[in-house]
């Protein structure tokens, strides 16, 4: 029994012999005394020369290179100089299965949590950098979750808003394409002065109010128009057509109301009256056939103020038809209707 276990021991102590390779780039070859041919699981224990760069494979004994592969057959491409290796002939796949080796994976130090260690293709013991201390739920957008992080209800995307500066009230400010842009429009309190004016084609005046925020309300918001604008529209608003002694807009008046009269015998079938010489451009012109009836035109607006009429009234067809105004009077033609001739009196007013 003892001769027989000493064999075995010895036996066991010629396969647990370690073989040091040779390689030409990633081919390893070794010498295994006495191997003529590889069976199925054949152990082999070899000692790599140098660090692989790529797929690894071992020629033993002249017997041809055969592949070095994982235990998921995939090609071994990593080992390092000095590793020993324990391999086992795989006889279908015709290559060398490597034992005893650790997890693989083709992840770095930046794919792995900060402090965190892993075993990779690279080796063990590995301590990730990935740092993910800026994984709040500040920085992520509402709806979106990531590695458990709920993102914050007020962060949403702001691509669909339309935010123009000089719409915003100064002061204020907000999001546009993810860009804070702060409001450029005016607060415009109390008193302010018309950026313009204008008049409308029936008379009305049109106030242009400064670009801003208009407000509104008695004592904020008020627009002030000045005289001069005022002026600028209406040509006529001067102090020589104002009354002495009377103020529009804060523009006292220095005119006065002058007033000339005259009469004149129209024949049957009318005549023409002319007026000249007067003092004034006439304003407004009174007229009457008899003592009875009376009219008067404003001949400034163009429209009769008012007729007055009593007794018999125009009975002789006197009038006056619309009379061209001059610097200094009218004319105009005066008709009669009547086979007699009849007096006509007339009267003027203008200011200076």
């Amino acid at each position: 029994m003892k001769p027989e276990l000493i064999e075995s021991v010895e036996d066991l102590q010629s396969k647990s012999n370690i073989y040091l390779t040779t390689h030409i780039e990633n081919a390893y070859s070794v010498i295994v005394d006495g191997l003529i041919a590889l069976t199925d699981g054949y152990p082999l224990c070899v000692k790599f020369d140098a660090a692989s760069t790529g797929a690894v494979t071992v020629n033993p004994s002249s017997l041809g290179s055969k592949a070095v592969v994982d235990y998921f057959g995939n090609p071994v491409t990593n080992v390092r100089q000095n590793l020993i290796a324990n391999l086992r002939y795989e006889s279908v796949s015709d290559s060398f299965i490597l034992l005893g080796k650790g997890g693989g994976g083709n992840a770095t130090t930046g794919d792995v949590r900060k402090d965190k260690t892993y075993t990779s293709n690279a080796g063990g013991n590995l301590v990730g950098t990935l740092d993910l201390s800026l994984l709040i739920p500040g920085n992520l957008r509402s709806g979106v979750t990531i590695d458990g992080v709920i993102g914050k209800s007020t962060v949403v995307d702001t691509a669909d808003a339309v935010l123009d500066p000089q719409y915003l009230l100064t002061g204020y400010s907000g999001y546009d394409d993810g860009v804070l842009k702060a409001g450029t429009m005016p607060n415009l309190t109390g008193i302010r002065t018309a950026a313009g004016v204008a008049q409308w084609a029936n008379g009305d005046l049109a106030v242009y109010p400064e670009r801003g925020y208009q407000k509104g309300g008695s004592g904020d918001g008020e627009i002030k128009v000045s005289v001069a604008q005022l002026q600028s529209v209406e040509g006529e608003l001067v102090p020589a057509n104002i009354l002495s002694g009377k103020s529009v807009f804060g523009i006292l008046g220095t005119g006065n109301i002058k007033v000339a009269s005259g009469s004149i015998t129209v024949p049957s079938g009318g005549t023409t009256l002319t007026v000249t010489g007067l003092p004034f451009k006439p304003t407004h012109i009174m007229y009457s056939g008899n003592t009875a009836g009376i009219w008067i035109r404003d001949y400034v607006n163009g429209v009769n103020l008012n007729f007055s009429q009593s007794g018999s009234g125009f009975a002789y067809g006197l009038w006056l038809s619309e009379p061209t105004i001059t610097s200094d009077g009218f004319s105009g033609s005066v008709s009669n209707s009547d086979n007699e001739a009849h007096a006509f009196n007339w009267w003027a007013w203008g200011v200076v």
